[in-house]
């Protein structure tokens, strides 16, 4: 098996600091996808990520995005204004932008979401925080929480705000967990543990399983009593030059965008 194996020398460690110091450089605002720009990559693109992955080439892909100069478009980055973490809200109408809005994210919302990633490493439930593994989360919101009504930058701040949000991640994206090999037992587990739902009030993490019977892939969608929040949708992209960091011992870090 590969519990021990070099595959998860990326294991987090929790700790509440959101930008690693001295690298207030990495943390400014990225260039829009309309740019063109090669340094970034929206999460889903298919040509950085192929689907399938054994756990050894996920591992020697991980490593290669992580030294690549390609970042997350839209990333969360440092206002020097409000001295926090934004991101910016854009509102269209009719498919042109009306409005554009710096939305901050409040730090126990960052710290939460640090806490889920090093949980789930420190239990295996991931390995790589990138796409093929655990690389997006789905913010569910309380049934009981009325926000239609609301401009959407004001959606955010209630909604990042709220103890009783959940963040639903999908890990194993495009890991093949049918191999009959020594790694069997391991990703066996991985499949059983691929539902994690985080805590946007203590940072914890609970465990999942689909209750679909014809769902092939354990993917819970729902979540009782909460609804997903439509524009709730998070992306987590490990990088060099992230301004986040995950991994303090080893200088790990990542960005995301909301």
């Amino acid at each position: 098996m590969l519990w021990g194996s070099v595959y998860i020398f990326f294991a987090v460690f929790g700790f509440n600091v959101i930008i690693a110091q001295g690298r207030s450089g990495h943390c400014s605002k990225s260039l829009t996808e309309n740019t063109g720009a090669a340094e970034s990559v929206h999460m889903f693109d298919e040509e950085d990520s192929p689907p399938n992955y054994t756990l050894e080439k996920m591992g020697l892909y991980y490593s290669d995005v992580y030294a690549s100069q390609k970042r997350l478009e839209r990333r969360a980055y440092f206002s020097n204004k409000k001295s926090s973490m934004v991101t910016a809200v854009s509102l269209y109408q009719a498919g042109k932008k009306i409005s554009n809005h710096e939305v901050t994210l409040p730090q126990v919302f960052l710290n939460n979401i640090q806490s889920h990633i090093s949980k789930s490493m420190e239990n295996q439930y991931a390995q790589f925080l990138f796409n093929p593994d655990m690389g997006h989360g789905h913010i569910y919101i309380p049934d009981n929480i009325k926000i239609n009504d609301l401009r959407l930058e004001e959606q955010y701040r209630i909604i990042l705000n709220n103890k009783d949000v959940k963040i639903l991640y999908h890990t194993a994206e495009e890991l093949d967990t049918d191999v009959d090999d020594e790694s069997r037992d391991f990703l066996i587990y991985r499949y059983n543990h691929r539902n994690i739902i985080g805590s946007n009030k203590d940072g914890s993490i609970t465990v999942a399983r689909s209750s679909d019977e014809q769902d092939t892939y354990n993917t819970v969608r729902e979540i009782r009593g909460f609804t997903e929040w439509e524009f709730g949708l998070l992306y987590l992209r490990a990088n060099k030059k992230g301004c986040i960091t995950f991994n303090k011992i080893e200088n790990l870090h990542f960005d995301l965008s909301i």
